[in-house]
């Protein structure tokens, strides 16, 4: 504890010059201030000692009222020099005064044992001195107007000391204190207490290192326990962080809930290996949601419980792997989906971590198969799709199409029999897209042998040598044949057909299908010639109809496609882009009246950019939208006359003839001319002038303003000097 004493005399009161003459005894009266040579000792202070003008000058005594006592020197009436003051409480000051107050080296005792030694200044200790109490308390350093202030060491009874800076009579600043019970804390003090960041080591070993506030572990800090561990967080009055870090010797690192200093809530813990768990814990064990990291990179999200995965979880593996399911004892069982690097999918069962039972698995290019495992590869019933359409149901075994089933392809041929080793092998019956058919024997998934093949409700008997046609006859009756050659080697071999509908085909076969060039002729005398692919026309090729149609060009699936030429009997002649069989592209059409149309096509009809020239000679030059001049367009009519602007397409009904039809008309801004030189520039509506517009006439003259429905209604007319001729109100004419 620490004591302060000012002292303050009122001696500036003895400086006050004597009235009467100079005696060794004079009495001072506080109440008026004047010194007395008589007095009452009750209450006016009494002086014993040598005078100078009149005034206390060298040595003397001075007794207060009050019972203090005062030996020493004085100057000029001030008590200064060396002296001492005695209280009637057994204090006592020995030391230098100045002007009445302690001032200097001196030094102060109590009746309790306290003791001053040191410096004073205006009555207070000021600078260097030593303090020491009863209790065996002692402090030696600076002060400053009687208070602790700037560096001192403060020595406890107990044994504790302080060692630092003080302020205003408290700790304040750097400083170390060591504790009674061997802990020591060095860091910054404020009003007394550790505040801010500072290291405190208890006697036992641990330590503690971070922010400090009112004497309190508060802020973010480091517990070093003294078996090792580190606890790392956000202290608040001396309560563990929640959360906290936890910094084993072993270099392990947990940060988050502790109950009783053992994980328990949520955290997150880091192995020196470079394993790591964050989720749930419970009494240090994991429990609850939780990610486990492996130091490869692997990772494991999921349920915990006492410390074993139990629940749903997912496992992935640094290579882009994972594994979801439910997981019994830390193993994963029953259902699960499987997610390959590679981008395949796995979902079904799953036995002591290999593919066993029923499930599916969908490739990265699409594939995908659904039925029975063993031993992670396909076997038992089955279905395979692929990405094209093509699908297999049957029977797998040792991952391998094996026994009974379905081969349906992408071009929708389909194959129903037996498999081996992958293959259509033994008896099965093949059915093309369109609707012929093989049946017979198969061997490493070609046609070997006899068998019978149906087209168009035409049974033949045929024979295959590794998938090739050697021979075929009509096997049923008389509705047709095909003759093919004997023992051919070409991959197209050649054949005559004649079928019972009057139709016939000249030309190469490959697998049964029309391929390479050949004449097709239809029962009505329709023929084609050129190219076929898979049974149809595909390529170059001309098709002339019985009717005297003919086109010449290219062919997609049997339909006419790319660049061709099509006329017809009536004189019509289309050169030009093809798609889907419908004029598609830039194109060009010439009819026998004269009239046709140059420019861009869609499905058949003018669409796009083009030029179209009428029977009567009218033509028509801009945009086309679905078969109609829509857009920016200019007409050139035949009498000279001339539309140049927008136009729109109507549908106008005639319903005395219940007939509907489109037509294009004016629509918007637009100039039109007629032959006898009039020109009008202006606005227009469904077909008639109808808006601002301006007609110049031949003559020169010129009317401006407005109509309506191709009425002159409100304008003004002007002659070809500019004088105004007259006006238009309402349609109604009105001279000047």
């Amino acid at each position: 504890m620490v004591k302060t004493f000012l002292l303050f005399l009122s001696f500036g009161l003895l400086s006050l010059p004597l009235k009467a003459q100079q005696e060794t005894i004079l009495y001072f009266d506080f109440k008026e201030e004047i010194w007395n040579l008589e007095g009452d000792p009750q209450k006016d202070g009494v002086f014993f000692g040598t005078l100078k003008n009149r005034l206390p000058e060298g040595t003397g005594n001075f007794k207060f009222p009050d019972g203090r006592l005062y030996e020493g020197e004085w100057q000029q009436g001030w008590i200064e020099g060396e002296g001492s003051l005695s209280l009637p409480s057994g204090e006592q000051y020995n030391g230098s005064f100045k002007k009445g107050v302690f001032h200097g080296n001196g030094s102060y005792r109590w009746p309790a044992g306290d003791e001053y030694n040191g410096e004073y200044l205006d009555g207070l200790k000021h600078g260097r001195g030593r303090l020491i109490f009863p209790n065996g308390d002692r402090y030696v350093g600076s002060f400053e107007k009687g208070l602790y202030h700037g560096e001192g060491v403060f020595s406890f009874g107990n044994g504790a000391e302080y060692q630092g800076n003080y302020r205003d009579g408290l700790r304040e600043g750097k400083g170390i204190f060591k504790f009674a019970n061997g802990d020591l804390y060095e860091g910054p003090f404020v009003a007394g207490m550790p505040e801010g960041k500072g290291i405190y080591q208890f006697q036992g070993g641990m330590s503690y290192e971070g922010e400090f506030r009112k004497g309190l572990r508060h802020g973010q800090g480091k517990l070093m326990l003294s078996n090792g561990i580190m606890i790392e967080g956000e202290f608040s009055d001396n309560r563990l962080p929640s959360p906290l870090k936890l910094e084993y010797p072993n270099g392990t690192v947990y940060q988050g809930s502790v109950i009783n200093g053992i994980p328990d809530g949520n955290g997150t813990i880091r192995m020196m290996d470079g394993t790591s768990y964050e989720g749930g814990f419970k009494k240090g064990a994991f429990h609850g949601e939780g990610v486990y990291l492996y130091p490869d990179g692997a990772e494991f999200q999921g349920t915990y419980q006492e410390g074993v995965r139990e629940g749903k979880g997912i496992f992935r593996w640094p290579d882009g792997r994972s594994l979801e399911g439910n997981y019994q004892q830390g193993q994963v069982s029953g259902k699960i989906v499987l997610n390959f690097s590679g981008g395949s999918r796995y979902e079904g069962m799953l036995e002591d971590g290999v593919m066993n039972g029923e499930g599916s698995i969908r490739h990265v290019n699409g594939e995908e198969y659904t039925g029975g495992f063993r031993e992670g590869i396909y076997h038992g019933k089955g279905r395979y799709t692929w990405p094209d359409g093509q699908v297999y149901e049957g029977s797998y075994e040792t991952g391998v199409r094996e026994g009974k089933g379905e081969l349906t392809y992408a071009n929708g041929d389909q194959f129903v029999g037996s498999f081996e080793k992958g293959l259509p092998s033994g008896q099965g019956i093949f059915t093309y897209a369109d609707g012929s058919s093989f049946e017979g024997e198969f061997e490493n998934g070609l046609m070997e042998g006899e068998g019978f093949f149906v087209q168009n409700g035409t049974r033949f008997k045929v024979l295959y040598r590794q998938g090739r046609m050697q021979e075929s006859e009509l096997a049923d009756n008389e509705q047709g044949s095909c003759k093919f050659p004997m023992n051919e080697t070409s991959s197209q071999a050649s054949v005559v057909c004649s079928f019972s509908d009057g139709s016939s085909y000249q030309g190469p076969m490959v697998d049964d299908r029309y391929e390479g060039k050949g004449t097709f002729t239809f029962a009505n005398g329709t023929q084609y010639v050129g190219d076929f692919k898979s049974g149809e026309f595909h390529g170059q090729g001309s098709l002339t109809y019985a009717d005297g149609t003919s086109y010449s060009g290219g062919f997609e699936s049997g339909s006419f496609s790319g660049e061709g030429t099509l006329s017809n009997s009536q004189g019509l002649t289309y050169s030009g882009s093809f798609k889907n069989g419908k004029f598609n592209g830039t194109g060009r059409i010439a009819l026998a009246d004269g009239g046709g149309y140059n420019g861009e096509f869609m499905d058949g009809v003018y669409h796009g950019t083009g030029v179209l020239k009428m029977e009567d000679g009218t033509e028509f030059e801009g945009d086309f939208v679905r078969g109609f001049a829509e857009g920016n367009v200019e007409i050139r009519f035949p009498s000279g006359a001339s539309y140049s602007g927008k136009l729109t397409v109507r549908l106008s009904c005639d319903m005395n003839q219940m007939n509907c039809s489109k037509n294009s008309v004016y629509q918007g801004d637009g100039i039109l001319s007629n032959s006898s030189g009039d020109r009008f520039e202006g606005q227009f509506k469904d077909g008639q002038r109808h808006g601002n517009g301006v007609l110049v006439m031949a003559s020169g003259i010129r009317l401006e303003g407005e109509w309506k429905e191709d009425q002159r209604w409100n304008l003004v007319a002007y002659d070809p000097d500019g004088s105004q001729r007259g006006r238009y109100e309402d349609g109604v004419w009105k001279s000047p």
